[in-house]
Protein backbone atom coordinates (compact mmCIF):
# COMPACT_ATOMS: atom_id res chain seq x y z
CA UNK A 1 0.00 0.00 0.00
CA UNK A 2 1.36 3.47 -0.96
CA UNK A 3 1.83 6.26 1.57
CA UNK A 4 -1.06 8.17 -0.05
CA UNK A 5 -3.27 5.08 0.10
CA UNK A 6 -2.43 4.54 3.75
CA UNK A 7 -3.22 8.13 4.59
CA UNK A 8 -6.50 7.91 2.67
CA UNK A 9 -7.53 4.89 4.69
CA UNK A 10 -6.71 6.78 7.79
CA UNK A 11 -8.80 9.81 6.76
CA UNK A 12 -11.78 7.62 6.01
CA UNK A 13 -11.55 5.98 9.37
CA UNK A 14 -11.17 9.41 10.98
CA UNK A 15 -14.24 10.80 9.13
CA UNK A 16 -16.29 7.79 10.13
CA UNK A 17 -15.50 8.62 13.72
CA UNK A 18 -17.27 11.97 13.19
CA UNK A 19 -14.33 14.36 13.54
CA UNK A 20 -11.08 15.45 11.91
CA UNK A 21 -8.08 15.64 14.23
CA UNK A 22 -4.39 14.62 14.50
CA UNK A 23 -3.83 10.94 15.05
CA UNK A 24 -2.76 10.11 18.58
CA UNK A 25 0.54 8.36 19.11
CA UNK A 26 -1.31 5.24 20.15
CA UNK A 27 -3.21 5.22 16.88
CA UNK A 28 -2.12 4.02 13.51
CA UNK A 29 1.23 5.86 13.72
CA UNK A 30 2.38 4.06 16.91
CA UNK A 31 5.02 1.51 16.02
CA UNK A 32 7.92 -0.62 16.94
CA UNK A 33 10.81 -1.54 14.68
CA UNK A 34 9.47 -3.32 11.55
CA UNK A 35 5.78 -2.75 12.29
CA UNK A 36 5.05 0.19 9.91
CA UNK A 37 3.26 -0.02 6.50
CA UNK A 38 5.25 -0.17 3.32
CA UNK A 39 7.15 3.04 2.60
CA UNK A 40 7.20 4.09 6.28
CA UNK A 41 9.79 3.47 8.97
CA UNK A 42 9.62 3.52 12.78
CA UNK A 43 11.37 6.56 14.29
CA UNK A 44 11.06 7.41 17.99
CA UNK A 45 7.97 5.16 18.26
CA UNK A 46 6.10 6.63 15.29
CA UNK A 47 5.64 5.46 11.70
CA UNK A 48 7.04 8.16 9.41
CA UNK A 49 8.72 8.86 6.13
CA UNK A 50 12.29 10.14 5.68
CA UNK A 51 11.23 12.16 2.54
CA UNK A 52 7.55 13.09 2.69
CA UNK A 53 4.74 13.61 5.12
CA UNK A 54 4.62 12.42 7.78
CA UNK A 55 8.33 13.23 8.10
CA UNK A 56 10.47 11.47 10.66
CA UNK A 57 11.23 14.07 13.38
CA UNK A 58 14.40 12.63 14.98
CA UNK A 59 15.93 10.55 12.18
CA UNK A 60 19.25 11.74 10.75
CA UNK A 61 19.35 10.92 7.03
CA UNK A 62 22.24 9.16 5.40
CA UNK A 63 23.64 12.46 4.22
CA UNK A 64 23.92 13.71 7.78
CA UNK A 65 20.96 16.08 7.55
CA UNK A 66 17.41 16.07 8.82
CA UNK A 67 14.30 15.46 6.74
CA UNK A 68 13.52 19.20 6.78
CA UNK A 69 17.06 19.99 5.62
CA UNK A 70 18.31 21.24 8.97
CA UNK A 71 21.48 19.99 10.72
CA UNK A 72 21.14 17.37 13.48
CA UNK A 73 21.77 18.22 17.15
CA UNK A 74 23.91 16.45 19.77
CA UNK A 75 22.19 14.75 22.71
CA UNK A 76 23.61 12.61 25.56
CA UNK A 77 22.17 9.47 27.06
CA UNK A 78 20.59 10.27 30.45
CA UNK A 79 19.97 6.83 31.91
CA UNK A 80 19.41 8.05 35.49
CA UNK A 81 16.94 10.76 34.36
CA UNK A 82 18.56 13.57 36.32
CA UNK A 83 18.59 15.94 33.27
CA UNK A 84 22.34 15.54 32.74
CA UNK A 85 23.75 13.15 30.16
CA UNK A 86 26.75 10.86 29.99
CA UNK A 87 29.53 12.64 28.05
CA UNK A 88 30.53 9.25 26.66
CA UNK A 89 26.96 8.55 25.46
CA UNK A 90 26.69 11.23 22.76
CA UNK A 91 24.15 10.65 19.96
CA UNK A 92 22.86 12.79 17.01
CA UNK A 93 19.14 13.48 16.62
CA UNK A 94 17.13 15.97 14.53
CA UNK A 95 14.86 16.57 17.55
CA UNK A 96 14.90 15.45 21.16
CA UNK A 97 13.54 11.94 21.15
CA UNK A 98 10.71 10.77 23.36
CA UNK A 99 11.52 7.07 23.42
CA UNK A 100 15.22 7.48 24.30
CA UNK A 101 16.21 9.24 27.56
CA UNK A 102 18.66 11.93 26.54
CA UNK A 103 19.75 15.36 27.65
CA UNK A 104 21.22 18.23 25.77
CA UNK A 105 23.75 18.50 28.64
CA UNK A 106 26.65 16.08 28.54
CA UNK A 107 28.39 16.82 31.82
CA UNK A 108 27.08 14.11 34.20
CA UNK A 109 29.96 12.41 36.06
CA UNK A 110 27.94 9.31 37.06
CA UNK A 111 24.94 8.52 34.88
CA UNK A 112 23.92 5.63 37.16
CA UNK A 113 23.00 7.86 40.14
CA UNK A 114 20.22 10.47 39.80
CA UNK A 115 21.54 12.45 42.80
CA UNK A 116 24.99 12.86 41.24
CA UNK A 117 25.14 15.64 38.67
CA UNK A 118 26.38 19.23 38.28
CA UNK A 119 24.80 21.52 40.89
CA UNK A 120 23.79 18.66 43.21
CA UNK A 121 24.20 19.02 46.97
CA UNK A 122 27.57 17.56 48.02
CA UNK A 123 27.14 14.70 50.50
CA UNK A 124 29.67 13.07 52.80
CA UNK A 125 29.74 9.74 51.00
CA UNK A 126 33.11 9.44 49.34
CA UNK A 127 31.64 10.58 45.99
CA UNK A 128 31.87 13.69 43.81
CA UNK A 129 28.15 14.47 44.01
CA UNK A 130 28.27 17.83 42.20
CA UNK A 131 30.73 16.74 39.51
CA UNK A 132 33.28 19.45 40.24
CA UNK A 133 36.22 17.06 40.53
CA UNK A 134 36.31 17.17 44.34
CA UNK A 135 35.02 14.63 46.86
CA UNK A 136 33.01 15.53 49.98
CA UNK A 137 34.17 19.16 49.94
CA UNK A 138 32.39 21.38 52.42
CA UNK A 139 31.03 18.42 54.41
CA UNK A 140 32.05 17.07 57.87
CA UNK A 141 35.42 15.31 58.05
CA UNK A 142 35.25 11.62 57.22
CA UNK A 143 36.24 9.25 60.00
CA UNK A 144 37.05 5.58 60.29
CA UNK A 145 34.31 3.34 61.64
CA UNK A 146 34.57 -0.38 62.36
CA UNK A 147 32.07 -3.18 62.23
CA UNK A 148 30.74 -4.15 65.68
CA UNK A 149 29.21 -7.51 64.93
CA UNK A 150 28.69 -8.57 68.56
CA UNK A 151 27.33 -5.19 69.71
CA UNK A 152 29.70 -4.76 72.66
CA UNK A 153 30.70 -1.21 71.65
CA UNK A 154 34.13 -2.19 70.26
CA UNK A 155 34.80 -2.81 66.59
CA UNK A 156 36.82 -5.21 64.48
CA UNK A 157 40.09 -3.46 63.52
CA UNK A 158 40.16 -5.44 60.26
CA UNK A 159 36.69 -4.33 59.12
CA UNK A 160 36.82 -0.54 58.81
CA UNK A 161 35.11 2.00 56.57
CA UNK A 162 35.54 5.77 56.12
CA UNK A 163 32.39 7.84 56.64
CA UNK A 164 31.17 11.16 58.01
CA UNK A 165 28.94 9.44 60.52
CA UNK A 166 28.77 5.90 61.83
CA UNK A 167 27.05 3.56 59.38
CA UNK A 168 24.62 1.13 61.03
CA UNK A 169 26.42 -1.60 62.99
CA UNK A 170 29.72 0.27 63.26
CA UNK A 171 31.63 2.07 66.04
CA UNK A 172 34.68 4.32 66.15
CA UNK A 173 36.69 2.15 68.60
CA UNK A 174 38.59 -0.63 66.77
CA UNK A 175 40.02 -2.37 69.87
CA UNK A 176 37.87 -5.51 70.02
CA UNK A 177 39.92 -8.72 70.03
CA UNK A 178 36.97 -10.98 69.20
CA UNK A 179 34.04 -9.34 67.43
CA UNK A 180 32.03 -12.54 67.67
CA UNK A 181 31.92 -12.57 71.49
CA UNK A 182 29.98 -9.98 73.50
CA UNK A 183 31.98 -10.85 76.67
CA UNK A 184 35.42 -10.15 75.21
CA UNK A 185 36.39 -6.49 74.83
CA UNK A 186 38.79 -3.96 76.44
CA UNK A 187 38.33 -3.64 80.23
CA UNK A 188 36.03 -6.67 80.37
CA UNK A 189 36.28 -8.82 83.51
CA UNK A 190 38.90 -11.50 82.95
CA UNK A 191 37.39 -14.97 83.09
CA UNK A 192 39.13 -18.29 83.77
CA UNK A 193 38.71 -19.74 80.29
CA UNK A 194 42.08 -19.75 78.56
CA UNK A 195 41.11 -16.62 76.59
CA UNK A 196 42.13 -12.97 76.56
CA UNK A 197 38.82 -11.51 77.76
CA UNK A 198 39.97 -7.90 78.29
CA UNK A 199 41.99 -7.66 75.08
CA UNK A 200 45.29 -6.77 76.76
CA UNK A 201 47.27 -9.54 75.10
CA UNK A 202 47.36 -11.71 78.23
CA UNK A 203 45.37 -14.78 79.17
CA UNK A 204 43.66 -15.37 82.55
CA UNK A 205 45.87 -12.76 84.23
CA UNK A 206 45.34 -10.69 87.34
CA UNK A 207 42.08 -10.79 89.25
CA UNK A 208 40.02 -13.42 87.50
CA UNK A 209 36.30 -13.71 88.21
CA UNK A 210 35.65 -16.52 90.67
CA UNK A 211 39.23 -16.79 91.98
CA UNK A 212 40.72 -15.84 95.33
CA UNK A 213 37.88 -17.53 97.20
CA UNK A 214 38.33 -19.93 100.10
CA UNK A 215 38.00 -23.59 99.22
CA UNK A 216 38.57 -27.00 100.80
CA UNK A 217 41.69 -28.83 99.58
CA UNK A 218 41.24 -32.13 101.39
CA UNK A 219 44.70 -31.73 102.90
CA UNK A 220 45.71 -31.46 106.57
CA UNK A 221 46.49 -28.62 108.93
CA UNK A 222 47.24 -25.20 107.51
CA UNK A 223 46.88 -26.68 104.01
CA UNK A 224 43.23 -27.71 104.53
CA UNK A 225 41.87 -24.37 103.32
CA UNK A 226 43.11 -23.13 99.99
CA UNK A 227 42.20 -20.46 97.50
CA UNK A 228 40.57 -20.79 94.11
CA UNK A 229 42.93 -19.95 91.28
CA UNK A 230 42.88 -20.13 87.51
CA UNK A 231 45.15 -22.92 86.32
CA UNK A 232 45.39 -23.77 82.62
CA UNK A 233 42.03 -22.11 81.94
CA UNK A 234 40.20 -23.92 84.76
CA UNK A 235 39.25 -22.87 88.28
CA UNK A 236 41.23 -24.96 90.73
CA UNK A 237 41.45 -25.12 94.52
CA UNK A 238 45.12 -24.51 95.27
CA UNK A 239 46.48 -25.46 98.68
CA UNK A 240 49.03 -23.29 100.51
CA UNK A 241 52.63 -24.43 100.40
CA UNK A 242 53.40 -26.33 103.63
CA UNK A 243 55.83 -24.59 105.93
CA UNK A 244 59.18 -26.25 106.40
CA UNK A 245 58.80 -25.91 110.19
CA UNK A 246 55.98 -26.54 112.64
CA UNK A 247 55.95 -23.45 114.87
CA UNK A 248 54.55 -23.32 118.41
CA UNK A 249 51.29 -21.67 117.43
CA UNK A 250 48.65 -24.38 117.72
CA UNK A 251 48.63 -24.85 113.93
CA UNK A 252 49.82 -27.76 111.84
CA UNK A 253 52.13 -25.53 109.80
CA UNK A 254 53.83 -28.29 107.83
CA UNK A 255 50.51 -29.97 107.00
CA UNK A 256 51.46 -33.47 108.18
CA UNK A 257 48.56 -33.88 110.57
CA UNK A 258 50.57 -33.07 113.71
CA UNK A 259 50.30 -29.82 115.67
CA UNK A 260 53.30 -28.13 117.33
CA UNK A 261 55.33 -31.25 116.69
CA UNK A 262 58.67 -31.94 118.22
CA UNK A 263 61.48 -30.89 117.69
CA UNK A 264 60.42 -27.99 115.43
CA UNK A 265 58.33 -26.74 118.36
CA UNK A 266 60.30 -26.74 121.59
CA UNK A 267 63.58 -28.16 120.26
CA UNK A 268 65.04 -31.63 120.91
CA UNK A 269 64.50 -33.14 124.34
CA UNK A 270 67.85 -34.88 124.04
CA UNK A 271 70.55 -33.38 121.85
CA UNK A 272 72.49 -36.63 121.67
CA UNK A 273 69.64 -39.11 121.99
CA UNK A 274 67.71 -37.48 119.14
CA UNK A 275 70.78 -37.42 116.93
CA UNK A 276 70.94 -33.71 116.37
CA UNK A 277 74.18 -32.57 114.83
CA UNK A 278 76.56 -32.30 117.79
CA UNK A 279 80.21 -31.36 117.62
CA UNK A 280 82.98 -29.55 119.45
CA UNK A 281 85.52 -26.94 118.50
CA UNK A 282 88.68 -25.49 119.96
CA UNK A 283 88.96 -21.72 120.10
CA UNK A 284 91.94 -19.40 120.59
CA UNK A 285 93.53 -19.13 123.96
CA UNK A 286 92.51 -15.50 124.21
CA UNK A 287 89.12 -14.14 123.14
CA UNK A 288 88.59 -10.51 124.14
CA UNK A 289 85.33 -9.87 125.93
CA UNK A 290 83.96 -7.69 123.08
CA UNK A 291 84.41 -10.66 120.76
CA UNK A 292 82.53 -12.93 123.16
CA UNK A 293 79.56 -10.56 123.10
CA UNK A 294 79.59 -9.73 119.40
CA UNK A 295 78.64 -13.06 117.84
CA UNK A 296 78.19 -16.77 118.37
CA UNK A 297 81.43 -18.71 118.56
CA UNK A 298 81.08 -21.67 116.17
CA UNK A 299 82.11 -19.63 113.14
CA UNK A 300 84.80 -17.67 114.99
CA UNK A 301 87.70 -17.18 112.59
CA UNK A 302 90.42 -18.06 115.09
CA UNK A 303 89.23 -21.61 115.93
CA UNK A 304 92.03 -24.18 116.42
CA UNK A 305 90.23 -27.51 116.51
CA UNK A 306 92.25 -28.56 119.59
CA UNK A 307 89.38 -30.46 121.20
CA UNK A 308 87.79 -33.90 120.83
CA UNK A 309 84.24 -35.28 120.76
CA UNK A 310 83.70 -38.97 121.44
CA UNK A 311 80.01 -39.07 122.28
CA UNK A 312 79.05 -38.49 124.98
CA UNK A 313 82.55 -37.32 126.05
CA UNK A 314 83.99 -33.90 125.29
CA UNK A 315 87.68 -33.42 126.11
CA UNK A 316 90.40 -30.90 125.54
CA UNK A 317 93.53 -29.24 126.83
CA UNK A 318 94.02 -26.14 128.89
CA UNK A 319 94.84 -22.62 127.72
CA UNK A 320 92.17 -22.64 125.00
CA UNK A 321 88.50 -21.79 125.04
CA UNK A 322 86.46 -24.86 124.20
CA UNK A 323 83.10 -24.99 122.44
CA UNK A 324 80.41 -27.68 122.34
CA UNK A 325 77.36 -27.14 120.16
CA UNK A 326 74.20 -28.87 118.97
CA UNK A 327 72.64 -27.74 115.71
CA UNK A 328 69.32 -28.35 113.97
CA UNK A 329 69.52 -30.28 110.67
CA UNK A 330 69.83 -28.45 107.37
CA UNK A 331 66.71 -26.44 106.60
CA UNK A 332 65.43 -26.79 110.15
CA UNK A 333 65.32 -24.53 113.23
CA UNK A 334 63.75 -24.73 116.68
CA UNK A 335 60.86 -22.60 117.90
CA UNK A 336 61.63 -21.91 121.58
CA UNK A 337 58.47 -19.92 122.35
CA UNK A 338 56.74 -23.01 123.77
CA UNK A 339 55.26 -22.08 127.17
CA UNK A 340 57.27 -23.09 130.26
CA UNK A 341 60.14 -24.42 128.15
CA UNK A 342 63.46 -25.05 129.94
CA UNK A 343 67.00 -25.81 128.89
CA UNK A 344 67.96 -29.00 130.74
CA UNK A 345 71.75 -29.24 131.22
CA UNK A 346 73.01 -32.47 132.74
CA UNK A 347 76.67 -33.54 132.70
CA UNK A 348 79.64 -34.66 134.75
CA UNK A 349 83.25 -33.54 134.48
CA UNK A 350 86.75 -34.08 135.59
CA UNK A 351 89.77 -31.82 135.16
CA UNK A 352 93.44 -32.25 135.93
CA UNK A 353 95.42 -29.48 137.48
CA UNK A 354 95.89 -27.89 140.84
CA UNK A 355 93.21 -26.10 142.81
CA UNK A 356 90.15 -25.21 140.81
CA UNK A 357 91.04 -25.60 137.11
CA UNK A 358 87.85 -23.71 136.12
CA UNK A 359 88.53 -20.65 138.24
CA UNK A 360 88.48 -17.22 136.69
CA UNK A 361 85.01 -17.30 135.03
CA UNK A 362 81.45 -18.44 135.63
CA UNK A 363 81.46 -21.40 133.26
CA UNK A 364 79.77 -22.42 131.13
CA UNK A 365 78.59 -19.49 128.95
CA UNK A 366 75.59 -20.45 126.78
CA UNK A 367 74.60 -19.03 123.39
CA UNK A 368 71.30 -19.48 121.53
CA UNK A 369 72.01 -18.59 117.90
CA UNK A 370 69.61 -18.01 115.04
CA UNK A 371 70.49 -18.59 111.39
CA UNK A 372 72.63 -15.46 111.46
CA UNK A 373 75.43 -16.01 113.98
CA UNK A 374 75.58 -12.28 114.66
CA UNK A 375 72.07 -12.40 116.11
CA UNK A 376 71.87 -14.40 119.34
CA UNK A 377 71.02 -14.65 123.02
CA UNK A 378 73.77 -15.09 125.64
CA UNK A 379 73.52 -16.37 129.19
CA UNK A 380 76.23 -16.01 131.84
CA UNK A 381 75.18 -17.46 135.16
CA UNK A 382 75.86 -15.62 138.39
CA UNK A 383 77.25 -18.83 139.85
CA UNK A 384 79.47 -21.11 137.79
CA UNK A 385 78.37 -24.72 137.29
CA UNK A 386 81.84 -26.00 136.45
CA UNK A 387 83.92 -25.81 139.65
CA UNK A 388 86.72 -27.80 141.25
CA UNK A 389 88.46 -30.71 139.61
CA UNK A 390 85.41 -32.91 139.18
CA UNK A 391 81.70 -32.97 139.73
CA UNK A 392 78.34 -33.18 138.04
CA UNK A 393 75.12 -31.21 137.80
CA UNK A 394 71.63 -31.51 136.43
CA UNK A 395 69.82 -28.21 136.18
CA UNK A 396 66.95 -26.60 134.31
CA UNK A 397 67.38 -23.07 133.00
CA UNK A 398 64.13 -21.21 132.31
CA UNK A 399 63.52 -20.17 128.73
CA UNK A 400 60.83 -17.50 128.95
CA UNK A 401 62.14 -16.15 125.70
CA UNK A 402 58.78 -15.14 124.22
CA UNK A 403 58.21 -12.75 127.15
CA UNK A 404 61.81 -11.53 127.23
CA UNK A 405 63.64 -13.46 129.99
CA UNK A 406 65.99 -10.93 131.63
CA UNK A 407 68.59 -13.63 132.30
CA UNK A 408 69.25 -13.89 128.58
CA UNK A 409 70.99 -10.92 127.01
CA UNK A 410 70.60 -10.02 123.35
CA UNK A 411 73.93 -10.32 121.64
CA UNK A 412 72.78 -7.61 119.23
CA UNK A 413 70.45 -5.25 121.03
CA UNK A 414 69.31 -3.50 117.86
CA UNK A 415 68.47 -6.73 116.10
CA UNK A 416 67.27 -9.39 118.56
CA UNK A 417 66.97 -12.97 117.34
CA UNK A 418 63.73 -14.53 116.22
CA UNK A 419 63.35 -17.10 119.01
CA UNK A 420 60.98 -19.04 116.76
CA UNK A 421 63.94 -19.85 114.54
CA UNK A 422 66.88 -20.82 116.76
CA UNK A 423 69.43 -22.79 114.78
CA UNK A 424 72.02 -23.78 117.37
CA UNK A 425 72.92 -23.93 121.09
CA UNK A 426 76.56 -23.35 122.03
CA UNK A 427 78.24 -24.12 125.38
CA UNK A 428 81.64 -22.46 125.94
CA UNK A 429 84.16 -23.03 128.76
CA UNK A 430 87.87 -22.81 129.45
CA UNK A 431 89.96 -24.93 131.80
CA UNK A 432 92.84 -22.91 133.23
CA UNK A 433 95.28 -25.77 133.88
CA UNK A 434 95.60 -29.40 132.90
CA UNK A 435 92.99 -31.13 130.76
CA UNK A 436 89.28 -31.80 131.06
CA UNK A 437 86.63 -34.32 130.12
CA UNK A 438 82.91 -33.50 130.16
CA UNK A 439 80.41 -36.32 129.80
CA UNK A 440 76.96 -35.28 128.60
CA UNK A 441 73.81 -36.92 129.85
CA UNK A 442 71.54 -38.33 127.10
CA UNK A 443 68.62 -36.26 128.39
CA UNK A 444 70.41 -32.94 128.06
CA UNK A 445 68.09 -30.88 125.86
CA UNK A 446 64.99 -28.69 125.95
CA UNK A 447 62.48 -29.85 128.51
CA UNK A 448 58.76 -28.92 128.36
Amino acid sequence: MSVARALAVGLVVGTAAGCLQAWPVVGPYRCSAGSCPDGLICDDGLCCSPTQEPLCRTLVLDGGTCADGSAPRSFYLDLDGDGFGDPNGQKEFCAKPVETAVSSKGDDCDDSKADVHPGAQEQCNGLDDNCNGEVDEGTPTRMAFFRDEDGDGYGNPDAGVMACQAPPGTVSDPSDCDDRSVTRYPLAAEQCNGLDDNCDGKIDEGTVVGTGLSCSTGKKGACAVGSTACVMGKKTCVAPTPKALDLCDGVDNDCDGLVDEHPDCGGPVGFIAEKQFVSVQGLPGTIPFPEQTAHCMKDFAGSTGATAWNPPNWSGPNANYQLWFAEAPAGKTWDLTKPNLKLHLALSWSATGTGDPWSGAEWPVIYLCDENSNVFLRLVRTNGLLVNGSGSFSTDIALNLASGDKAWIYGNATNPPDVRRIKRIEVMAKVQTGTFTITWSPDAGFAP
